[in-house]
C-alpha cells in the first residue's frame, strides 16, 4: 500500500523482478489518484452534528484526509459534535459566521507545503469555537492560515485550542483573532512570533480572570485590544511585546487592574485609554518599568502611572493627546513617575484634559531636540500645576524647551532640572516669575552654559553639577541655609550676578559660598557672618575678569588688575553685623590681602587684620576685625604694611665684645 499521495495526480510504476540476482526488464502501469473531494456545509442557521453526512453536499459518506470543507452559504450556522478528524482545507466565506462546537477533539488540517491557505476565513465570516467540550486547531505538515475575518475562541469551562506548531497564521489588516471569556488556561499552543504575523487586531475578551495574550509579530497597523475585563484586577500574560497598537476599552470594568510593571516592551504605534468604566489600569505598582510609546492618546477612562511607591516612565515620541478620562501619577500619592518626551520629528504636540496629572510627584521631562507644545482642554486653560515632590526636567537645547500659553505653578519641594548635554536658554515658560520650582539643577556638561535671560529666585537648593548658569539676569536665592547652594567647581559655577540670603540672629560658625566665576571659579565667600534679630540680609557678589581700575589704598602696595569682585549688600543693611571675607584665586601669595572700595575705579584699602589667611595659588581670608560693611568692590593685590619702631631707654646688659668673623654674636640684650 502506498499513502501519502497527492490528489487528482496521476502515478507510473515500474515492477521489476528479480531471479537468481538477475532483475527482468520489468512491466510499467499508471495509476491517478482521486480527486480532492469538496463538501459545502449547507445550513444556513440552526446547530447541525458535522458527522451527519446529509448536512454536506454533496453527501459526504466517506470522509478523506484530503477533504476540502467550506462554510460558504451564509447566515450563522452552527456545526457541533466536531469529531477527531483530519482534512485537507476549510475554508469560511460569502459572510458567513460558523460556529463550531468539538467534543474534547483535536480538529487537524494537513498542510501540502505549497503557498496555499489550508485554513481560509474571508472578511465578513467568521468561526467562533465556544463548545462547553474542546475543540483544538491544529496543522499538519506544512501549513498556511490565512483570517481576513474572524477567529475566536470563546473559553469557559474548557479551553477552545489554537495550535500553530506546523503552520503560519496571517491575520490580514482587516481580521481578527479573539479570545475569551472566564477560563484562565491559555488557548495557544505554538503560537510564536514566527508563527503568527498580526496585521489586524487580537481581542482580548476575558473577563473575570487575566488570560494570556498571544506571542505574535505585531506588525505596523496591528492592534491588541483589551476589551473584556470586568472584575479581574491581574495583569494578562503575555503583555511583555512590542506592539503596534496597544488600545484599552473595557466597557464593564469594575476593578483597579494593574499590569504590576509588565508592561509592553514598546508600542510603536498609538497606546490609547479609551474606557475603564468603573475601574482603572494602573501600569505599575511598586516597581518601576519604562514604557515606550510613539503616540499617547486617552479619550477616557482612568490610567495611573503608579498605585504604589513606583517610578514608572512613560516615553513619548509622538503626539501626547489627553482628551478625556483622568490621568494619575499615584494612587496612593507615594509614587514618582515620569512622563518623558522624546520625540525627535519637530515639536511635539502635548495636551492634557481637565488638569495635570494627580494623586503623587510626577515628573515632566522634554528631550526632544525641538521642545514641545503643551497645551490644555476641558478645564485645563490657566494653571498647569506641577505637583509636590514632582519637578520639570530639561534634556534638550531647545529655545524654547516648552511654548505654552498655560502657567507652570510648581508646588512644595519641586524642581526644575537642566540637564541637556549643550549650552541652552532658559524659558521663561519652564521658569516662570511666579509660582516657579523650589529647587534648581544645572548638569549640562562641562564647557556649557546655560543662560538665565531675566531674574529669578528659588526658595530651595540650587544644585551646580556640571557646566555654568549664565545670569544676565539675577539669580536669588532665598533659602538662608548654608546648604542653599550645593556643588560648585572649576567647570560648574555662575557666570553673573548671584544673590544670597543671610537669616536673621545669625551666629558666627558658618560660611556662605557664592559659587562665581568667568573663565574658572573664582567664588567669594563669607566666613563667619553674623547678623542681628532685624530679619534677612541679601548679599549679591559677581566676579569680572579685567582690571578694576583703582588704585592701591591703606596698607596696600598693588592691585591684581586681571579679575575684581563686585559684593554688596541688596537687601537690609542694616541687620548685617559682620563677617569675614574669603577670595578664591590661583595668584595667591602669602603676601597676599583682600582690599576693598566703595567704586570700582576708586582707592582699595586693606580689609580686616595685616595678616590674612593664605592658602598659596587658592584662597585668601581676612581676619579681625571683621568688615562690618561690603563696600562694593573687592580685589586681590600685594599689602604693603608699615614699619613702625619704639625707641628704648633700657640699659644693654650685654657687654660681650662682638668680633669680627664671627656668628651668633648678640649686639643687644631686651
Amino acid at each position: 500500500m502506498v499513502t501519502g499521495l497527492a490528489a487528482s495526480t496521476n502515478y507510473t510504476y515500474l515492477v521489476v523482478a528479480n531471479s537468481e540476482g538477475v532483475p527482468t526488464s520489468g512491466i510499467t502501469g499508471s495509476q491517478a489518484t482521486s480527486a480532492t473531494a469538496t463538501y459545502t456545509w449547507i445550513a444556513t442557521s440552526g446547530s447541525g452534528t458535522w458527522t451527519t453526512a446529509a448536512n454536506w453536499s454533496p453527501t459526504r459518506t466517506t470522509p478523506d484526509v484530503t477533504d476540502q470543507l467550506q462554510f460558504t452559504n451564509g447566515g450563522t450556522p452552527t456545526a457541533t459534535a466536531v469529531p477527531t478528524q483530519t482534512i485537507g482545507r476549510l475554508t469560511i466565506s460569502g459572510n458567513t459566521a460558523v460556529v463550531l462546537q468539538g467534543s474534547t477533539t483535536t480538529f487537524m488540517i494537513t498542510g501540502d507545503g505549497t503557498p496555499t491557505n489550508e485554513l481560509s476565513i474571508a472578511n465578513g465570516s467568521s468561526i467562533l469555537a465556544n463548545g462547553t467540550s474542546s475543540l483544538t486547531f491544529a496543522f499538519s505538515g506544512v501549513a498556511q492560515a490565512n483570517v481576513a475575518g474572524t477567529l475566536e475562541f470563546n473559553n469557559t469551562s474548557v479551553t477552545n485550542t489554537l495550535n500553530l506548531t506546523n503552520c503560519t497564521m496571517t491575520v490580514t489588516s482587516v481580521g481578527k483573532l479573539a479570545a475569551g471569556t472566564t477560563s484562565s488556561t491559555s488557548p495557544w499552543t505554538g503560537v510564536t512570533a514566527t508563527t503568527l504575523q498580526m496585521d489586524g487586531t487580537y481581542e482580548h475578551k476575558y473577563t473575570t480572570t487575566s488570560g494570556t495574550i498571544p506571542t505574535a509579530t505585531w506588525n505596523s497597523g496591528s492592534t491588541c485590544l483589551v476589551s473584556g475585563y470586568t472584575t479581574n484586577t491581574t495583569s494578562p500574560s503575555g503583555v511583555v511585546q512590542t506592539f503596534s497598537n496597544f488600545t484599552w476599552q473595557c466597557a464593564g470594568q469594575t476593578g483597579n487592574l494593574s499590569l504590576g510593571g509588565t508592561v509592553p516592551l514598546a508600542v510603536n504605534g498609538t497606546f490609547t485609554v479609551a474606557n475603564t468604566n468603573l475601574g482603572s489600569l494602573r501600569l505599575a505598582g511598586a516597581s518601576s518599568p519604562t514604557l515606550p510609546v510613539n503616540n499617547f492618546t486617552q479619550t477616557g477612562g482612568v490610567l495611573e502611572l503608579n498605585s504604589g511607591a513606583g517610578s514608572t516612565v512613560l516615553q513619548v515620541s509622538g503626539t501626547f493627546n489627553q482628551s478625556a478620562g483622568v490621568l494619575q501619577s499615584s494612587a496612593n500619592g507615594a509614587g514618582t513617575p515620569r512622563i518623558e518626551f522624546n520625540g525627535t520629528s519637530g515639536t511635539q504636540s502635548v495636551n492634557f484634559f481637565n488638569f495635570a496629572p494627580q494623586g503623587g510627584a510626577t515628573t515632566y521631562r522634554v528631550i526632544n531636540p525641538n521642545g514641545i507644545n503643551l497645551t490644555g482642554t476641558g478645564t485645563l486653560t490657566t494653571s498647569f500645576n506641577i505637583n509636590n515632590s514632582a519637578g520639570v526636567r530639561i534634556s534638550t537645547t531647545a529655545s524654547p524647551a516648552i511654548s505654552t500659553a498655560l502657567n507652570l505653578v510648581y508646588g512644595t519641594t519641586t524642581t526644575l532640572t537642566y540637564d541637556a548635554a549643550g549650552s541652552l536658554n532658559i524659558g521663561a515658560a519652564a521658569f516662570p516669575a511666579a509660582n516657579g520650582p523650589v529647587n534648581l539643577v544645572l548638569n549640562v556638561g562641562t564647557g556649557n552654559t546655560a543662560t538665565l535671560p531675566f531674574a529669578r529666585a528659588i526658595s530651595g537648593v540650587f544644585t551646580l553639577t556640571s557646566g555654568k548658569l549664565n545670569t544676565s539676569g539675577l539669580l536669588t536665592l532665598n533659602n538662608t541655609a548654608v546648604g542653599a547652594v550645593s556643588g560648585g567647581s572649576a567647570t560648574a559655577h555662575v557666570n553673573g550676578p548671584l544673590a544670597r540670603t543671610l537669616p536673621a540672629s545669625l551666629v558666627s560658625g558658618s560660611t556662605y559660598v557664592f559659587p562665581i566665576g568667568k573663565g574658572t571659579n573664582n567664588f567669594f565667600e563669607l566666613v563667619n557672618p553674623t547678623t542681628n534679630a532685624g530679619g534677612t540680609v541679601v548679599v549679591q557678589a559677581e566676579v569680572f575678569d579685567a582690571n578694576s581700575g583703582g588704585t592701591a589704598g591703606a596698607n596696600m602696595g598693588a592691585l591684581n588688575t586681571d579679575r575684581f569682585w563686585a559684593a554688596s549688600i541688596t537687601s537690609a543693611i542694616g541687620n548685617f553685623t559682620n563677617s569675614n571675607l574669603r577670595l578664591r584665586d590661583p595668584s595667591v601669595t602669602s603676601l597676599s590681602a583682600i582690599a576693598a572700595s566703595t567704586t570700582q575705579g576708586g582707592s582699595y584699602d586693606l580689609q580686616g587684620g595685616t595678616s590674612p589667611t593664605i592658602v598659596a595659588g587658592t584662597s585668601v581670608t581676612t581676619i579681625a576685625p571683621a568688615v562690618t560693611a561690603l563696600p562694593g568692590f573687592l580685589v586681590i593685590g600685594t599689602k604693603a604694611i608699615s614699619m613702625s619702631y619704639v625707641s628704648s631707654t633700657t640699659t644693654q646688659s650685654v657687654v660681650t665684645p662682638v668680633f669680627v668673623n664671627t656668628t651668633n654674636n648678640q649686639v643687644i640684650g631686651l
